[in-house]
């Protein structure tokens, strides 16, 4: 066994402690970096939207309203459950998602495209994976030539819209 005399033994402590501490703040730095540049992403694509978009209006640091009824979310979650997406849908509102599995930024929508009006997209226009349908009547998507690719039942989700269906949606008109 070694013995190690009290002052040596503290003095140890003391440079363990100090490289321990320095990691960690290299570590908490790095991360620090690394949000800040992701909130700082998201702050550019809400202020080019807003830009692009006039009349749009800012209503919380990652979401823009840009008609009433029509908001869309700017967002980096990589995938939320088909509870999370419901509620960040919202009650009476139809939303697109960017990535399978309600990831990516959402667009979002509760007034009725029908008749002969169809809605277009503004932020997920051939950009869409997923969606939720929390509102009592359907909603078709449209592809740029006019196929429909898909029906929104009311009251329904789906967490990938599938290949053929990926990224296509161009345009909506609801039942």
């Amino acid at each position: 066994m070694v013995n190690i005399k009290s002052d040596e033994r503290e003095t140890q402590m003391k440079r363990a402690l100090v490289v321990f501490c320095t990691v960690l703040a290299v570590l908490l730095t790095a991360g620090g970096v690394a949000q800040a540049s992701e909130v700082s992403s998201l702050t550019n694509e809400v202020s080019a939207l807003l830009a692009k978009n006039p009349g749009s209006t800012r209503i919380s640091a990652d979401t823009i309203q840009f008609e009433p009824g029509h908001t869309a979310t700017i967002s980096n979650v990589k995938q939320r459950s088909e509870t999370v997406a419901a509620i960040e849908c919202g009650v009476g509102n139809y939303c697109w998602y960017q990535d399978i599995n309600y990831g990516g930024n959402i667009e979002r929508h509760n007034y009725h495209c029908s008749g002969m009006v169809f809605c277009f997209f503004v932020v997920l226009q051939y950009d869409a994976s997923s969606w939720t349908n929390l509102a009592s009547f359907a909603v078709e998507t449209y592809d740029g030539s006019g196929f429909g690719l898909y029906n929104m039942s009311g009251y329904s989700t789906n967490a990938w819209v599938g290949s053929g269906a990926n990224d296509e949606n161009n345009f909506f008109h609801t039942n």
